[in-house]
């Protein structure tokens, strides 16, 4: 039984990644179109000649479809940051006002990449797809091989046996309830997207959940025929929408990296004469916006980019596609007042979440205020300057906390599987290299937020620091997300 799974998957699975042209469905207007071609020209990798150095050796590679190939490949494709970044009292904040268009968002000056990294990219551009169709499964060594030499949450992670089972845990988040006992999560926006030509089914699904339970997908009531396929496509959608929206684009990018470039780049000398000389708010913003920090954002053009990005090579959607939702949730969040982005993320779930999430950013912005209490009336400041900083904390300390580094046991196993079969997931070696290295890629930017507590100068932004960090994990108690309130670390997208 076994066996046949694999081999059903596996035949779905080698269509999609031999064929890339789109499903011919809902074309993309010409103005969607100029978009995706000017984020493609904006890529800040560098571009390697056909006639430059090791181009000989590189070519030879792409010829080869054995999987060990790009396993080697995969495995030394470093995209992020491998340890914990310690604040430097002594250093100044990182102000620079040289700012590179990175795809469809704004980042510091381009990071320099080491010479494995520099091959391995472009590699990954336009190597072969892994074969995915390969009937070997995935082993808990291949898992520790890739995964060695990077820091691991440990227990400070969602652990779930299944997609299914992975979608039931994060059911409060994404779940409104209906007042007769069950909820609905709705995630056929995504419908619009192009997927890859052979592809039986586009990412969508309206999912009736009663208990934590899918007892209906899109009409398709559990019991009847095709429910099976449509519950499949809809772990599809929810992985893409957790992953890829939530996750990269929106957390990373649209709530990030946005505010990261709005307070310190383009800013006048007083402006930053007054957060280099006030200690207490000079702390906080280097340890909310940190070099490693748009590092990391420079390379997720690696992770979700618009030329065979790793996520690219995992998901069903074409390059176009991927890029295009990328861009449109980019847009969309960004167009929103910090107040607008909290209601919206907290208002796609239950009322404990909402409430969790409505919490946590009021405890932000009251932290934010007593420590920049000596700053916060300054005319140099903008309006919403100390709230952007506030969302920076939101993000860092509680958002991203949840749909990053705790889903990242469910990204490696495959429990938040992207590509599209219609048939319920089974983890390959193949698919499950893919998925480990995506989710390496984003369990290493982390810290421990209590030590930032130790540094700040005067006993009152200790204190209203201390308080926000009980605060915040009562917010992950209250949230209903079971085993997010576990107190350890707590582990985030901030290097410090």
């Amino acid at each position: 039984e076994e066996q046949e799974k694999i081999d059903t998957f596996g035949l779905a699975a080698s269509i999609l990644v031999t064929q890339v042209e789109p499903d011919g469905g809902q074309a993309h207007t010409q103005e969607e179109q100029e978009k995706i071609d000017k984020v493609k020209r904006r890529e800040l990798i560098p571009i390697i000649s056909k006639d430059g150095p090791a181009s000989k050796e590189i070519h030879a590679l792409h010829k080869s479809t054995d999987n060990s190939i790009i396993y080697y490949i995969l495995k030394n494709l470093v995209i992020a940051t491998p340890k914990f970044d310690i604040v430097d009292l002594k250093a100044d904040i990182n102000f620079k006002d040289n700012v590179d268009k990175c795809m469809w968002f704004k980042v510091k000056n381009a990071i320099k990449m080491d010479i494995e990294s520099f091959f391995a990219c472009h590699f990954l551009k336009s190597a072969p797809h892994l074969k995915v169709d390969d009937t070997e499964l995935m082993t808990q060594k291949d898992y520790d091989e890739l995964r060695a030499g990077f820091i691991d949450p440990g227990e400070n992670q969602m652990v779930s046996d299944s997609p299914e089972d992975c979608f039931k845990k994060n059911s409060n988040a994404f779940c409104k309830p209906n007042g007769d006992g069950t909820s609905t999560c709705d995630l056929n926006y995504l419908e619009k997207y192009q997927v890859k030509k052979g592809t039986k089914f586009r990412y969508s699904g309206l999912a009736i959940v009663k208990d934590g339970h899918i007892i209906e997908v899109s009409g398709v009531k559990e019991g009847e025929d095709q429910f099976v396929s449509e519950k499949a496509v809809f772990l599809n959608a929810f992985a893409v929408h957790l992953v890829l929206v939530c996750h990269a684009g929106m957390g990373h990018l649209s709530l990030y990296q946005n505010n990261l470039m709005k307070l310190t780049t383009d800013r006048s000398d007083e402006y930053k004469d007054l957060w280099e000389t006030n200690l207490g708010p000079k702390l906080l913003m280097k340890a909310l916006t940190p070099e490693g920090t748009n590092e990391v954002n420079t390379n997720i053009q690696l992770l979700i980019g618009p030329n065979n990005s790793l996520v690219g090579r995992a998901t069903s959607l074409t390059n176009d596609s991927i890029t295009l939702l990328n861009m449109d949730m980019y847009d969309k969040h960004t167009a929103m007042s910090p107040d607008g982005i909290i209601a919206n993320i907290g208002g796609s779930g239950a009322p404990k979440w909402d409430e969790a999430c409505k919490r946590a950013w009021t405890a932000s912005k009251n932290m934010v205020d007593v420590i920049c209490a000596d700053i916060k009336d300054s005319d140099v400041l903008e309006d919403n300057d100390l709230e952007s900083l506030a969302l920076l904390a939101w993000t860092g300390m509680f958002y991203h906390g949840f749909i990053g580094d705790f889903q990242l046991d469910n990204v490696n196993k495959g429990n938040l599987p992207f590509l599209i079969t219609g048939e319920p997931h089974i983890q390959t070696k193949a698919y499950g290299t893919l998925s480990t290295v995506i989710g390496v890629s984003t369990m290493t930017r982390t810290m421990n937020a209590k030590t930032l507590q130790t540094y700040f100068p005067k006993q009152g932004q200790k204190d209203a620091y201390k308080n926000y960090l009980v605060e915040l994990n009562e917010c992950r108690q209250l949230s209903g997300i079971e085993g997010w309130a576990n107190d350890g670390p707590i582990y985030n997208a901030i290097d410090f």
